[in-house]
Order: structure tokens, then C-alpha cells, then sequence
């Protein structure tokens, strides 16, 4: 594939999710989601012409990445602001918690 003709489809991929008043059929949503977080996420390496590796590793967090950025899309500069520090302070909370119980904790928090 052409790189030029595939940066183009990502083009089009971001404005159709991303493009504020863009008319989306909501049928199509998830599968530009994956596309736009495989394209993003996965690498494969070659040797001697020949595909040697496959990493896909990361397209479930892209996924969710993408799909929390969409969902920003329209919230005013305050309200951004305001959804980070209140994340913030879940953080702060629960690392204090932790650090309190003299334990390590196995909580992993995804914003």
C-alpha cells in the first residue's frame, strides 16, 4: 500500500471521529475505532523479507484511549480541567491509602 494513500485514510478516520457536527453512523463507530487504534498501536518487524513479528499488544488500551478522547471532544477547557483534577485527587487518595497500609498496592487505575 501506498504510505501516502494510507496517511489519508487515517485522515479520514480522525476527522470521521474526531471533526466536531461530522455525521457519524453510529453502526461504523467502533469498527473506525479499532482501525484508527490498530493502525496506531501495531508494529511487525521483518528480517530477510519476511514478516518476523507481530506486536498487538497494545490495541485494547489504544481502543480505550480513543474511545475516552472522543469523549472529550465538545467539554470546555474548565471542564477538562476539572475532569483531571478530580482524577488527580483519586490518585493522590489511593497512593496515600497505599502508602499508609505500609503495603504495595496492585490497583492499576486507566484514565
Amino acid at each position: 500500500m501506498d504510505f501516502s494513500i494510507f496517511i489519508q485514510f487515517l485522515e479520514l478516520l480522525i476527522d470521521a471521529l474526531f471533526k466536531p457536527n461530522m455525521k457519524l453512523n453510529q453502526e461504523h463507530k467502533p469498527k473506525y475505532i479499532y482501525l484508527l487504534a490498530y493502525a496506531a498501536s501495531v508494529s511487525e518487524s521483518f528480517r530477510r523479507s519476511q514478516r518476523h513479528s507481530l506486536k498487538q499488544d497494545e490495541v485494547k488500551l489504544t481502543i480505550q484511549a480513543v474511545e475516552k478522547a472522543i469523549g472529550s471532544v465538545g467539554k470546555t477547557h474548565a471542564e477538562l480541567v476539572a475532569d483531571l483534577l478530580w482524577k488527580f485527587q483519586i490518585f493522590c487518595r489511593v497512593s496515600w491509602s497505599d502508602t499508609l497500609g505500609g503495603g504495595r498496592s496492585n490497583r492499576t487505575f486507566l484514565f
